[in-house]
């Protein structure tokens, strides 16, 4: 709920609430990326925390650092046939441009530097998941990628869409907005995340 003085309102040369109303928008999207990806149950299952997700470990030594073009294939073998004609790879985008880094013995790249896709299958970029930054980088416990149709794994339910209110008559935090001639603009997204197809 960002506070703002009807002052700023009056005055800026930008339009507050619809710069307020994009940041806030960015945060849902941020959170519906962690609750639909990694959620561990605080308040929804993301996929990588399903019950019954297929696993694929890679071959090459421990940690994320260790990843192999040969492993990315066999990543796509763990799905039934029927369940990849939409998959995507997902990962951090600091993974991604491991990846486009990956190399062959003779020293030339196995991917191109804009590359967008790996076995015929999309990659996708998202901040949420673990990337190289990650503290388990360099072991193996953590697990840091998706494939799969995440329309076939994930349902996501969305009741009214986004409700905005504005308000100078309330108290927020320790600010009384009428006091205070302050206004302050509360969003509300209903949603729900519910593991479908974990095979």
């Amino acid at each position: 709920i960002p506070r703002v003085t009807s002052e700023l309102l009056q005055d800026a040369n930008v339009d507050v609430v619809s710069y307020l109303s994009m940041l806030i928008a960015e945060a849902f999207a941020k959170e519906e990326d962690i609750q639909g990806l990694i959620g561990s149950g605080s308040p929804f299952v993301g996929v990588m925390n399903g019950t019954g997700m297929p696993t694929y470990v890679h071959a090459g030594g421990t940690g994320f650092e260790c990843l192999s073009y040969p492993d990315l294939v066999k990543m796509t073998t763990q799905l039934y046939a029927s369940a990849t004609a939409n998959a995507k790879f997902y990962f951090h985008r600091t993974m991604i441009g491991h990846i486009r880094s990956l190399i062959t013995t003779a020293g030339a790249p196995i991917l191109g530097a804009t590359a967008n896709e790996i076995a015929g299958y999309p990659l996708v970029s998202t901040e949420v998941i673990p990337g190289l930054g990650h503290t388990a980088f360099r072991t193996d416990a953590t697990t840091y990628a998706i494939f799969g149709d995440l329309r076939k794994a994930l349902a996501m339910g969305q009741r009214a869409g986004i409700e905005m209110k504005i308000s100078d008559q309330a108290t927020v935090g320790s600010d009384n907005l009428f006091e205070k001639d302050m206004v302050a603009l509360r969003m509300i997204e209903r949603v729900s995340f519910g593991v479908l197809l974990p095979s």
